[in-house]
């Protein structure tokens, strides 16, 4: 169990603080967003609105995160990879198939290095290790259980306001807040959404057989049904046979499959994971999350920005929504320290346009991708299932298109990259 009494800031005890940088959000994007800044020495004010030790329960979210090779050498470079790392689950291969098609597509990571693809860590774990991150850079202030209320920006800083009262007074806001960001509400920044009408169940499953690394996405007309490589240890500290799941169903179907008892959904689990794996059931609870897609027309206002979930959501079908807010975090970190070492105001109207410009148009590019991906695979009309089998089948016969792929699954390049190659100070 994490001791959390260390967040437990004294300067919340006075009625105004002073810092350099606020991120509203002490989620995945917030906190890794506040290490990835912490080598550049300016002082960093987190707000949370839960207790931390919520995120690191095994009844947490169920969820798992599809971290992309890029993303893995970012939370190694701000020193949490190895507190997450015996809970990682390698993606050496990734196998796409449609519905009972016997045509495939088929990444093999040998083809491109011997590094994997990316790896499978579960929620609580990559929290766990976030914050423990944060003890080791004495310049992250955390304060929980308080929300932000409203802010005010001003020529040369910006004045947070908190629900309990007191005034945070900072060079620039930082809105880490979800997709449902207040801070954007306060801004009036508009939003472009798009409901799926599709859900969600997310789960854990044992199966009798050793998945290899192997990832797998079946496109069913319902939407896709993914078997994500999990590295978790069975009762007896060994490794185990487990899967992360996330299959996909219509929301108006999806709630009669998590209410079925257990015995009726492993059933309905067997049909669409075929037998490649022998033996499998449920492992645990079951979660729903409902899908849609968004996307903030601007990123910045007045000394503030939006990054991760604030700025963009997108379909999980490609495993790239958070790794896309790692891209943000890589960008807006290098930005700011660059600013910052020159001496300059790292709130400054051109230090926000520079983030929003390097980032909106690759945020809008994968939203683009992801939509077109799931309209084209979540139907049974005949002729487009046709056509996307051909399809997959000729990407498959195509090596340097296939490399292309990988190595864009993986992150490497742009902002990510020259984040990793700059020296900490």
């Amino acid at each position: 169990m994490f001791d959390w009494l260390y967040v437990m800031q004294s300067v919340m005890s006075k009625r105004s603080i002073k810092t350099d940088i606020v991120i509203s959000g002490g989620g995945m994007n917030g906190i890794s967003l506040a290490l990835a800044l912490a080598p550049t020495g300016l002082d960093i004010t987190v707000i949370e609105a839960n207790d931390p030790a919520k995120f690191t329960t095994e009844k947490f979210d169920g969820k798992v995160i599809a971290l992309a090779y890029a993303s893995k050498k970012i939370f190694e470079k701000v020193g949490v990879w190895d507190k997450m790392s015996k809970e990682s689950g390698e993606i050496l291969d990734i196998r796409i198939v449609d519905d009972s098609s016997p045509l495939f597509l088929h990444y093999d990571h040998s083809d491109i290095g011997d590094q994997p693809m990316g790896y499978i860590v579960e929620n609580r774990y990559i929290m766990g290790a976030l914050y423990e991150g944060l003890k080791e850079n004495k310049n992250i202030n955390l304060v929980t259980l308080e929300t932000l209320e409203s802010y005010e920006s001003g020529r040369n800083n910006i004045s947070v306001q908190l629900k309990s009262g007191k005034e945070i007074n900072s060079k620039l806001l930082i809105a880490a807040d979800g997709r449902r960001s207040k801070i954007r509400e306060l801004s009036a920044i508009s939003t472009r959404e798009f409901n799926y009408n599709q859900t969600a169940i997310v789960f854990t499953a044992w199966h009798e057989k050793n998945h290899d690394g192997v990832a797998v996405e079946n496109f069913l007309p319902s939407g896709p049904f993914a078997i994500l490589p999990m590295g978790r240890l069975d009762e007896n500290g060994e490794s185990g046979h487990f899967s992360s799941i996330v299959w996909t169903e219509t929301t108006e179907l999806a709630p009669s499959y998590t209410e079925m008892n257990e015995v009726q959904f492993n059933e309905e689990v067997r049909k669409r994971f075929g037998d490649w794996l022998g033996e499998v059931k449920l492992v645990g609870d079951r979660w729903n999350y409902p899908l849609n897609l968004i996307f903030a027309e601007t990123y910045i206002a007045d000394r503030m920005c939006l990054m991760g979930d604030a700025a963009h959501g997108v379909h999980p079908i490609a495993g790239q929504g958070f790794n896309l807010g790692m891209r943000d975090i890589a960008a807006l970190a290098d930005i700011i320290a660059e600013t910052s070492s020159l001496g300059l105001d790292v709130g400054g109207g051109n230090v926000l346009k520079r983030y929003e410009q390097e980032r909106r148009h690759d945020n809008l590019q994968m939203i683009v991708v992801t939509d077109f991906l799931n309209r084209l695979f979540s139907n049974n009309i005949a002729p487009i299932k046709l056509a996307r089998r051909v399809g997959l089948a000729a990407v498959e016969k195509m090596p340097p298109l296939k490399k292309m792929f990988m190595k864009n699954a993986m992150g490497v390049g742009g902002s990510m990259q020259k984040f990793l190659d700059k020296k900490s100070s």
